[in-house]
């Protein structure tokens, strides 16, 4: 399947996890439940790590030490965790804030029409149109009829 380097690209969020570096050397991660800064290079922090923490770097758990005498001082980076390409017909379920979920008057879930070129998904559910942030989407249901084998 030829996909035109223009189109649109969305991928499923499976959640959010944040990045430790010092001086080029990576510390390990942990999840976030909730982002609270810009993704990427943009909301890079310099932390000063107070207490001890457990960090994942790749297969292992790794203990930081630190304490308020010595603080580790290393930089933060906020990041996706991403799943399956999205496409049109896919139903998803938007990831909202818990002061969202009250205040949102959209569904909280949806089926995508189709993925607009500024990052957004346009969504309807029932009579309900609207447009929401590709990154606040997780996939959750994928139709089988799309399955088409080549013949």
């Amino acid at each position: 399947m030829n996909i035109p380097a223009s189109a649109p690209v969305a991928f499923s969020c499976q959640g959010f996890y944040e990045d430790f570096w010092i001086e080029g050397r990576f510390l390990g991660c942990r999840t976030v439940a909730w982002p609270d800064r810009a993704f990427g290079s943009p909301g890079q922090l310099e932390v000063a790590l107070t207490e001890n923490m457990t960090l994942r770097r790749g297969l292992k758990e790794v203990k930081l030490s630190a304490s308020k005498d010595k603080p580790v001082k290393c930089y933060a980076v906020l990041n996706i965790k991403c799943g399956p390409q999205l496409r049109a017909g896919d139903v998803v379920k938007v990831l909202r804030s818990e002061s969202e979920k009250v205040t949102s008057l959209a569904p909280a879930m949806g089926k995508i029409e189709s993925i607009l070129p500024d990052g957004r998904a346009a969504l309807s559910h029932g009579r309900v149109e609207w447009n929401e942030e590709a990154w606040r989407l997780q996939l959750m249901e994928r139709p089988h009829d799309e399955w088409k084998f080549p013949v």
